[in-house]
């Protein structure tokens, strides 16, 4: 904690409360995101090869009573939060939507919205930048360069050659869930006690902030990237996992990790992640 200023004595939560209040009200805490990006980029992890961009359900209390919530009660029942359907699940409370870059896997964008908020709502592609999507966004254009899988519609099945851009983009997407999976299982972000989109998206910040920087220690503990902190910052050693935990690629503390794993040349491996996508990739009705 001393690397990030704290003092000795840590504020009460009252304390924190009001300051997270503080910031959703002024809106500070998107100029605080905006930054941690623009260091990211000067220390020189832009985003290079592409991003993944997907959506995870937050949960929030829906209380036991119907009656309309009122505006200043004093409870934990939610008053942005709507109740949203997937499949035979029913999910009350918000959404976290994230954008990931496929180079670092560090997140790059979020969007926090309630549940009832389609995925394909919300786009946070930029022009000129490969994002990866999964079906769930399949018919609502991308403002990068767009590279969503295909969805089977009513009376139209898909066929191989369908079936082939699929698969080739779920194998270069399946790291953005690492990000989703390690908010909920080791942060405990998968429910929140606010009660607005405001508030929600403050704590979704401080959330995708802290793990960007366990993100930036596990590279500099491997070596992949160089310690882009200060000259006489210590070394940081992220916290081990717990038994069983799917997060197996931290060394315990006082260890030194174990070299990692040759990576499997494949054709994904390369510069451009989108070469091989488009190689196969069947041209829409539109484009024929």
């Amino acid at each position: 904690m001393k690397f990030l200023g704290f003092p000795d004595s840590i504020p009460d939560s009252r304390t924190i409360w009001l300051f997270r209040e503080r910031m959703a009200q002024t809106g500070k805490d998107e100029s605080v995101w905006e930054e941690l990006q623009r260091q990211l980029d000067f220390k020189g992890l832009q985003v290079r090869r592409g991003t993944i961009q997907d959506a995870t359900f937050i949960e929030a209390d829906p209380g036991g009573s119907k009656k309309p919530r009122r505006e200043n009660a004093r409870t934990r029942r939610s008053r942005d939060g709507t109740w949203a359907k997937k499949g035979e699940e029913l999910h009350f409370g918000y959404k976290l939507h994230s954008k990931v870059d496929i180079d670092y896997g560090l997140i790059r964008s979020i969007e926090s919205t309630t549940s009832s908020v389609h995925d394909s709502r919300v786009d946070l592609s930029v022009e000129g930048e490969v994002v990866l999507r999964d079906k769930g966004y399949f018919g609502v254009k991308a403002k990068g360069n767009d590279f969503t899988m295909k969805r089977a519609a009513a009376g139209h099945t898909l066929s191989d050659l369908d079936q082939l851009p699929n698969r080739l983009i779920s194998k270069l997407r399946f790291p953005g869930e690492r990000q989703l999976a390690f908010i909920k299982r080791v942060f405990q972000s998968a429910h929140v006690m606010v009660t607005t989109v405001p508030r929600v998206h403050v704590k979704m910040v401080f959330t995708a902030f802290a793990y960007n920087l366990y993100q930036l220690c596990t590279w500099v503990q491997y070596n992949i990237i160089q310690s882009i902190f200060w000259t006489n910052f210590t070394p940081c050693t992220p916290r081990p996992p717990a038994p069983g935990s799917f997060l197996r690629s931290s060394a315990p503390p006082g260890r030194q990790p174990s070299a990692p794993p040759p990576t499997r040349q494949n054709p994904f491996d390369g510069p451009e992640v989108a070469e091989e996508v488009l190689r196969h990739r069947v041209p829409d009705a539109g484009d024929r």
